[in-house]
């Protein structure tokens, strides 16, 4: 086995004949004898292995014989047994070189931090980009050692959410640190796709959307985004991470808006804010909204806002139409006010038939004529009746009662529901 010892400068003329280059090692320059591929031919590596290329004098793929601490300094020495150059081949199977940091430092090897930490032992398989430095290789922190997953071994990227709940308009943020050996591994030994992708999954299980992840040199990345449009909907999202043949996966929750979350059929008392905010109710059409305490305080002290009623006012056990609003409209009638109600299909079946009977100090009766066998109230959409409630007298803190009854899949349903009027 030839020797080099980086520390003694040795003069060697050796032409090299390099063969199977691959564009997937672009970062070695234009002059192809400069790398070897160490790839399947199809195979084309991630930019958080190729990028170091350029940077570097020799990269290599080899096993560590030795690992020692040098006298002074935290710092390691390597003996190296050469499986294959990858830049700037030599005409060596042995090579020497030092990398930072000792052994011992490591002590937790599930910390993020030491996930590509180039500090390595006896028997590892490294993947080494090198430098000269005082005539001795240096090892480039972004090396690595070449894993593969296998059974019981740590997951292939350690990641998290930024934190577990998100509201309205905030930016949702995945970052982590990808191992690099197992992308390289499962990518060039094991004929894997390199690119690493994330995933998101709505509450319903449909794909809300999928990504490229940009994977810095360190194995490091940072994802953000907004939960926003029709897929948007309130409830528990699944992020996924597909590396290699690995997917690994992770939670986090995403409240819409407060308006959104009422429209969506969630019970008005059970709308989330987040918990530095006050959920409060405009008077006048009872929107949500989510204040600071101090703000809410004032506003309910003007009569400008109103505290949540603990009366479930849209979901019923029975929950089939959305009590989406009950007011007061114009003109302003002598005989009793003019009430318009509008109704949703929280269902997934067209109802054909629709009526409601507003119960105060009498009945009063929405008919919806406009919902019939040939003009059906999809599921997602809104029908309005209004109706003069001749003598009628209501006050906006009282509930009352609202019968709700109709026809859908031909068969008739019949619920009562607590609502409160707004003028």
């Amino acid at each position: 086995m030839k020797n080099l010892h980086i520390s003694i400068i040795i003069g060697v003329g050796i032409a090299l004949i390099v063969t199977n280059f691959h564009s997937a090692y672009a970062p070695c320059g234009n002059n192809p004898s400069g790398c070897i591929d160490a790839t399947r031919n199809e195979t084309q590596l991630n930019d958080a292995i190729l990028l170091p290329f350029k940077d570097s004098e020799v990269v290599v793929i080899g096993k560590v014989i030795t690992a020692n601490s040098t006298i002074s300094g935290n710092k390691t020495e390597y003996s190296i047994a050469v499986e294959k150059y990858l830049k700037n081949p030599k005409p060596y199977d042995l090579l020497t070189a030092v990398g930072d940091g000792i052994r011992k430092e490591i002590t937790n090897f599930s910390k993020t931090k030491y996930y590509n930490a180039p500090i390595f032992e006896e028997g590892n398989r490294v993947f080494l980009y090198l430098n000269q430095k005082n005539g001795k290789y240096v090892i480039s922190p972004y090396s690595f050692g070449i894993t593969k997953k296998m059974s019981g071994s740590p997951e292939p990227v350690d990641f998290t959410v930024y934190q577990n709940q998100y509201y309205g308009n905030d930016a949702i943020t995945i970052s982590g640190r990808i191992v690099k050996g197992y992308l390289y591994s499962s990518a060039a030994e094991y004929g894997a796709n390199s690119t690493v992708s994330i995933m998101v999954s709505n509450p319903k299980n449909q794909r809300y959307l999928s990504d490229t992840l940009d994977v810095k040199p360190d194995g490091s990345f940072s994802y953000k985004f907004k939960i926003k449009g029709k897929l948007g909907i309130t409830g528990d999202y699944e992020s996924d991470l597909l590396i290699g043949w690995s997917s690994t996966g992770i939670a986090f929750e995403y409240f819409a808006s407060p308006l959104k979350q009422l429209e969506s059929g969630i019970a008005s008392n059970k709308i989330k804010c987040r918990e530095d905010l006050e959920l409060i109710f405009k008077p006048s059409n009872n929107n949500p909204a989510c204040v600071k305490p101090d703000t809410a305080g004032k506003l309910i002290k003007r009569g400008w806002a109103k505290k949540p009623n603990p009366v479930d006012l849209h979901v019923t056990s029975n929950q089939i139409v959305n009590v989406v609003a009950i007011k007061s409209v114009p003109p302003v009638n002598p005989g009793g006010p003019a009430v318009q109600l509008t109704l949703r299909n929280a269902g997934m079946l067209p109802i054909t038939n629709l009526k409601a009977i507003l119960e105060i100090n009498a009945n009063y009766t929405f008919d919806f004529e406009n919902v019939t066998p040939s003009t059906p109230l999809l599921p997602g959409n809104t029908a309005s009746d209004t109706k003069i409630l001749i003598g009628a007298g209501f006050r906006n803190e009282l509930a009352y009662s609202l019968i709700i009854s109709g026809i859908k899949n031909n068969m008739p349903f019949q619920y009562i529901e607590n609502v409160y009027v707004h003028q």
